[in-house]
């Protein structure tokens, strides 16, 4: 079982709406969720969820930052989140998240770049599946394709999840 903690940055605006809100795992429990993820992944038989070839689908590269997601609730108060990406591509970003989010649910993300600048991208949650407890592994698809250059490592290596599995 996997420890969290929730914390509130800012206290709830006079709609309700959280001003921003993490979960945060220690990095052991980060390690067991990334490879409970990853198993799921090996597992997974279905088809690409976006319908791509495999010459289509964008690179995903395992990349681990801190971002700022900015969801718009239907019907509500828009929420503010950091979250923990495990993913990113040119044409979106694999992150974990605390609850369950809506596939199609409109959001947008800051991004910080290894220079120290940052860019805001905004996409749609393409899907959510819950991995354990409270924690949930969010795919956010982009609205424009992004050079992810300025946001990888030296290092960063591919991600090892099966296309179409994530």
């Amino acid at each position: 079982m996997l420890t969290y903690t929730a914390d509130r940055i800012e206290p709830p605006d006079d709609n309700g709406a959280v001003g921003s809100t993490r979960l945060w795992l220690g990095e052991q429990d980060w390690i067991k969720l990334l490879e409970r993820i990853a198993r799921q992944a090996a597992e997974y038989r279905g088809p690409d969820r976006r319908g791509l070839s495999l010459g289509e689908r964008p690179v995903r590269h395992a990349r681990d930052m801190r971002c700022m997601l900015r969801l718009g609730h239907p019907g509500g108060a828009p929420g503010t989140y950091i979250v923990r990406s495990r993913n990113i591509s040119s044409g979106g970003l694999g992150f974990i998240h605390g609850c369950f989010i809506e596939p199609g649910t409109r959001c947008s993300i800051a991004l910080q770049a290894e220079d120290g600048f940052g860019k805001i991208i905004a996409g749609r949650v393409a899907w959510c599946r819950r991995v354990e407890l409270e924690a949930h592994d969010v795919g956010v698809q982009f609205d424009e394709a992004i050079d992810v250059a300025p946001f990888l490592l030296d290092d960063t290596p591919t991600d090892p999840t099966p296309p179409g599995a994530a």
